[in-house]
């Protein structure tokens, strides 16, 4: 689905990745963790070319994503912000509509999907189709920006650590709606977060990555169970305790 070969960005004479090789597989939820600064907002930046890479290739489905159209690519990968990126002016409705009428949609079939998503996220259409984000707290928020994301059923969707603003319990209501949606829509995802015991809840596979590099790739078992070096289990270790 998704191939990274010899991935490495330089910035300002800074290598902030460095010869990364990966394959995501599609219908994954993998995960991408490591401390600050490690690259994993950067790796997923190149995905969909928000960032582009120093060296490499980058393919979707075979195809090398320089090739692509870049509203065609982006169209067709959702992206998720830890920041709040709704717009302010715009209802609910409008503001989950947006990428499906970029796509031409019809009005009718617009506000049909985003009355079923809102019901599948909990949140009541009567009440919050054509209310402002001002007006819904930032959990809500977030499932609206979620729903924005996926409305039209991406191929991809990006994650860059969604729930970390959040209070606990809003966070863990959301980890388990995004797996809910992605067990629903087989949306190949990509989550980065820093939080070990959220990769380890979420996670298909997970990516470790440190200083610019991938440290190991494996299931959560394996990960947990046979630690590549120091850096991992310690990692880990540190989210064991935080359960």
């Amino acid at each position: 689905m998704i191939k990274l070969k010899n991935i490495s960005k330089i910035c300002n004479s800074t290598t902030v990745l460095d010869n990364i090789t990966l394959e995501i597989k599609k219908s994954e939820f993998f995960v991408i963790v490591g401390a600050s600064g490690s690259g994993k907002t950067t790796l997923i930046k190149t995905i969909n070319r928000l960032l582009v890479q120093s060296e490499g290739e980058i393919c979707i489905d075979d195809k090398d994503i320089s090739t692509y159209n870049l509203r065609e690519l982006r169209l067709n990968i959702g992206y998720v912000l830890q920041k709040d990126t709704l717009f302010p002016n715009l209802t609910v409705c409008q503001n989950i509509a947006l990428i499906a009428e970029m796509k031409k949609w019809k009005k009718s079939k617009i506000l049909e999907e985003v009355k079923r998503l809102l019901e599948l996220v909990g949140l009541d259409p009567k009440t919050y189709l054509n209310k402002y984000p001002h007006q819904i707290s930032g959990g809500q928020r977030q499932r609206v920006g979620i729903l924005r994301a996926i409305i039209t059923s991406p191929k991809i969707l990006l994650m860059d650590e969604p729930f970390s603003a959040l209070d606990p319990i809003s966070r863990n209501n959301l980890q388990d709606l995004i797996k809910k949606i992605h067990d629903e829509f087989k949306i190949t995802t990509i989550f980065v977060t820093h939080d070990m015991n959220e990769a380890l809840k979420l996670g298909d596979r997970i990516c470790v990555m440190e200083a610019g590099k991938i440290v190991q790739v494996g299931t959560r078992e394996e990960i947990q169970n046979n630690p590549k070096n120091d850096y991992v289990k310690t990692l880990f270790t540190v989210g064991d305790k935080n359960e």
